[in-house]
């Protein structure tokens, strides 16, 4: 408890000393604005690259590859010993495809970034 107390106070001595630092220098700030009004951009950039296309398409390609994987994999396992116990594939399946998707979805967007439009 003493130990607790100790550590307390320490912590409340040093709190104010650690705040200070947070303080940002307002000489260095700048909010300047032109006439009055902020500057926005007129026209939304299109990205020049097929990112979006890339993602959708491998997320498309590998969930469904990822899907049928572990569902083959699911169906060779051995049956199993007691005739009451009923073995669904669907749960593999569809982990497969959520892994499948979230991976190709990523090497697509990748692909499509580094692939550029004409």
């Amino acid at each position: 408890m003493r130990l607790m107390l100790v550590v307390f106070a320490i912590a409340a001595l040093l709190t104010p000393i650690a705040a200070e630092a947070q303080h940002l220098d307002s000489r260095t700030l700048s909010w300047a604005r032109t006439n009055g009004r902020p500057i926005l951009p007129t026209q939304l950039v299109q990205p020049d690259d097929y990112r979006l296309e890339g993602a959708i398409l491998g997320g498309v390609v590998f969930a469904v590859a990822g899907g049928w994987a572990l569902h083959e994999a699911c169906k060779t396992q051995p049956v199993p010993i007691a005739p009451a116990q009923n073995r669904s594939c669907t749960g593999s399946t569809v982990g497969g495809a959520a892994v499948g998707a979230a991976l190709g979805a990523g090497l697509g967007y990748v692909a499509g970034r580094l692939t550029h439009k004409q």
